[in-house]
């Protein structure tokens, strides 16, 4: 357990999973994830692999702080932030605005490209 933070961050104060210790830890719903595969069809690391996604998240503790429980995250005012990110984006709209035509004629001359085949020299 200890070897994967170690290899990753280079930190050898994770990896224990007790009272007081750093840890992150991700909970899955793992019936879920797995509930269309055949039994001993596929190794519990590779269907973790290829299907975990938010979806199955239903307990995540990062650095030993609760974050998501029941599928729910904690300690955000969803509301407030989405709020605040539509006010952010409507700021800059003017300069996407701006750069808007831009944008088309490098888009034209990309799709030309593709068009006359340039993409397979």
């Amino acid at each position: 357990m200890m070897a994967g933070a170690r290899a990753v961050t280079g930190r050898v104060d994770h990896g224990r999973i007790a009272p007081g210790a750093p840890a992150d830890l991700a909970v899955l719903d793992y019936a879920g994830m797995a509930r269309d595969v055949m039994p001993g069809m596929i190794a519990d690391r590779d269907l973790v692999v290829s299907r975990a996604t938010k979806r199955y998240v239903r307990r995540l503790i990062v650095d030993g702080i609760e974050i998501v429980r029941d599928g729910k995250v904690h300690g955000i005012d969803q509301a407030a932030l989405e709020a605040a990110v539509i006010d952010q984006a409507m700021a800059a709209a003017k300069t996407y605005a701006d750069g808007r035509p831009l944008v088309e004629r490098l888009q034209a001359n990309l799709r030309q490209c593709y068009l006359d085949g340039l993409h397979q020299r």
